[in-house]
C-alpha cells in the first residue's frame, strides 16, 4: 500500500559502529537505509535504486553521530540523502541531533536531492559533502524545513563538486503535525566552494536562498565561491545576513 506505515528496508536503531559495504539495494517499501539514534555508521561502495517508491529516500542519518557516506551511488524516488533529526514535538522534545556527516565521491544520477532536512527539529550541524556529482536532481543540493520545525541547520560545507541547482528553502507543503515550535528553525554557516554547475537548468533558479523574517531568523553567514554557472543564469535571494560572493561566473567569464 501507500499509506504512511511502509517499513524502512534496512533500519539500525541505537546501533554503534555499524559498516554496509558493496551491496546493491532496490525497490525499499518505503526509505532504503534508515539509521537513528545511531554513531559511527558508515556506508560505502552501495547503490541504491528506488525509482517509482513514494517515499524512496536513499540514506537517512536520522539524531545520528559521526556518519560516513563514501563512494555510493543513487538512483532514488526521492532524496538520495536526507539528513534528519526527528520530525515535529516528538524531534523537539527528544533533542537528539545530527552531528558530523560526511559525504564524498558519490554519484547522484536521479532523485529529489541531496538534502539537509525537511525532518530536523533536533538540529543539524557539522555537515561536509566533497567531490560528489549530482544530475538533473529535482532539488540539486539542498537544505530544507518548515516553519513549525524549529531547531537549526549549521555548519554545512560542500566543495570541489559538480551541481546543477543550491536550494534553501523554508516553504515547503509537508505534513507539520502537532503543535509547532517555539521558533522557526535558525539556517546558518553554510560554504560553497569550487562547485562546478555549468550543466544547470537556467529555466528556474540554479541558486535559490529562502529566509524567515523573523529578526535573529534570518539565513545567514553563507559563502559562494569559486562557482561556475551556465549562461543566463538566475540567482533569487531573500534578506539574508552576511552573504558572499566571490569569484561566481558563467561558463565565459562573466560575473
Amino acid at each position: 500500500g501507500q499509506g504512511r506505515s511502509r517499513g524502512r528496508l534496512i533500519q539500525f536503531m541505537n546501533c554503534r559502529n555499524v559498516a554496509i559495504e558493496g551491496l546493491n539495494i532496490e525497490n525499499p517499501p518505503c526509505w532504503t537505509i534508515h539509521a537513528i539514534y545511531s554513531e559511527h555508521i558508515t556506508c560505502l561502495n552501495l547503490h541504491l535504486s528506488s525509482l517509482g517508491v513514494p517515499n524512496g529516500d536513499g540514506i537517512d542519518p536520522d539524531s545520528c553521530d559521526d556518519f560516513y557516506i563514501v563512494g555510493c551511488s543513487f538512483v532514488n524516488g526521492d532524496d538520495c540523502i536526507a539528513v534528519k533529526s526527528g520530525k515535529n514535538p516528538e524531534g523537539n522534545v527528544v533533542n537528539i541531533p545530527t552531528r558530523g556527516v560526511y559525504v564524498s565521491d558519490c554519484d547522484f544520477i536521479e532523485g529529489h536531492g541531496i538534502s539537509i532536512g525537511s525532518e530536523m527539529s533536533g538540529g543539524v550541524e557539522d555537515v561536509v559533502v566533497r567531490e560528489c556529482k549530482a544530475g538533473a536532481l529535482m532539488n540539486g543540493m539542498q537544505v530544507k524545513a518548515t516553519r513549525k520545525r524549529g531547531a537549526y541547520i549549521r555548519n554545512v560545507d560542500v566543495r570541489d563538486c559538480a551541481l546543477q541547482q543550491i536550494t534553501i528553502r523554508n516553504r515547503l507543503s509537508y505534513n507539520d503535525d502537532g503543535d509547532a515550535a517555539a521558533t522557526p528553525p535558525k539556517f546558518s554557516g553554510f560554504s560553497f566552494k569550487r562547485i562546478d554547475m555549468s550543466d544547470a537548468d537556467v529555466s528556474k533558479p540554479v541558486i535559490l536562498i529562502h529566509s524567515f523574517e523573523d529578526e535573529g531568523y534570518q539565513t545567514e553567514d553563507i559563502l559562494f565561491s569559486d562557482i561556475i554557472l551556465p549562461e543566463g543564469s538566475e540567482i533569487v535571494m531573500e534578506p539574508s545576513k552576511n552573504v558572499r560572493f566571490d569569484e561566481v561566473r558563467t561558463v565565459s567569464g562573466q560575473s
